[in-house]
């Protein structure tokens, strides 16, 4: 385990982490992901921060490791991405730490990073930060395609050139119910991936400050060995994608409209 500052667990200490998981698979792909994600939790509590985690219903060894930490892991209430995440978002703001973390639970080399995204926040010197992990080399090459695209399309939506496909968030836990009370389906959306993406456009779109903080993320080789030239994974990614563009139109539209 390296070294953990003292300004890092102080920040810790203030933060919580939401995030949600989801192993049904005994592939050697699936227990990769399972064990990228039990490393990151442990090494954020680590570093005092709180994680609030909502399973879908994962293999029984995955859930038995994360009991190992002395992690509560919440059942998933409804079925789906997009409340699993809301799920997530009011168990971490249930903590009363005054700083939340969204993450995807794989993303262990993130931790240490951290720290880095939620000073602003604890400073209140602005509402939500957006890690900044460019240039994208170490990721799969579709990815490097479909992320840039993403964040591109983001920048034509909002004006903000945010690395926003990277999918943290960090943001005071006072405008939390941004992503608590987003509704996709109501919308006309998937409430898929747009669970994380469209409440920051509306942040954005109603004035709150939102910034990227530069973060020194390398994306774990062994993820990037498994995924790259996996037919599946690329599908997804490019599934994500396709979803997610006319989702920054159309949210756009709505807001403009004032009908979101």
């Amino acid at each position: 385990m390296a070294k953990v500052s003292q300004r890092e667990r102080e920040i810790g200490g203030m933060t919580a982490i939401a995030t949600t998981t989801l192993y049904r698979a005994d592939k050697p792909f699936e227990v990769e992901r399972a064990r990228l994600a039990i490393g990151m939790i442990g090494d954020a509590l680590e570093r005092d921060y709180d994680p609030s985690v909502v399973d879908g219903g994962s293999l029984d060894w995955f859930l038995r490791e994360l009991e190992k930490f002395g992690v509560s892991v919440l059942e998933e209430k409804r079925g789906g991405m997009g409340p699993g995440r809301r799920q997530a978002f009011q168990a971490a703001y249930n903590t009363g730490r005054p700083a939340i973390i969204w993450t995807e639970p794989e993303k262990g080399p993130y931790v240490k990073e951290f720290w880095k995204t939620a000073v602003p926040i604890l400073e209140e010197e602005v509402d939500l930060t957006i890690g900044d992990r460019r240039p994208l080399d170490s990721y799969p090459k579709i990815q490097q395609y479909s992320e840039s695209m993403g964040n591109q399309h983001f920048f034509d939506a909002t004006g903000k050139d945010l690395d926003v496909m990277g999918g943290v968030r960090t943001l005071a836990r006072d405008i939390a119910y941004y992503f608590t009370d987003y509704d996709g389906k109501k919308l006309g959306f998937d409430d898929k991936w747009d669970s994380i993406f469209l409440p920051v456009q509306k942040i954005i779109y109603d004035g709150k400050i939102v910034e990227g903080v530069k973060v020194n993320y390398v994306h774990p080789k062994v993820q990037t060995l498994r995924e790259e030239g996996d037919l599946e994974m690329n599908e997804r990614r490019l599934d994500q994608l396709n979803k997610l563009m006319p989702a920054f139109r159309e949210y756009k539209r709505k807001l403009e409209a004032r009908v979101a």
